[in-house]
């Protein structure tokens, strides 16, 4: 699984991030500046396996460091990007995919586009600004 993030609608856009399934890089370039690692389950800063636990993925719920009772900061159901833990609450992004767009709408403004894949916690934290 990897791709690129690119500001906007257009592929053709300057591109923001690259994800090669481990680490999340500054740029287009492979050999870039690695913002962050993600297993799977825990985000850490850098490219070291063994760095301090930002946050921690549960399949839905994004959270601050390590532990899996930790602050929920968002909730993503596999297309909105929520604030907080409830599923009911307000709907900041959605993501069809491809286009990560302002709120709910499948026609909202386009923030950022995904050329290939990238995992839905890291789409989340580069849409909230985060990363």
């Amino acid at each position: 699984m990897s791709g690129k993030i690119r500001n906007g609608s257009s592929s053709m856009g300057t591109v923001l991030f690259n994800w090669d399934s481990k680490n999340l890089r500054q740029g287009s370039s492979s050999m870039g500046t690695v913002v962050i690692n993600f297993d799977g389950k825990n985000i850490r800063s850098g490219s070291s396996s063994m760095g301090t636990v930002l946050y921690n993925w549960d399949g839905k719920n994004i959270r601050q460091g390590s532990s899996s009772m930790g602050t929920t900061l968002y909730n993503i159901d596999g297309k909105n990007i929520r604030q907080g833990s409830s599923s009911m609450g307000t709907v900041l992004f959605n993501f069809d995919g491809k286009n990560i767009r302002q709120g709910s709408s499948s026609m909202g403004s386009v923030i950022f586009n995904i050329d290939g894949s990238i995992p839905l916690p890291l789409c989340a934290l580069i849409a909230t600004g985060i990363i």
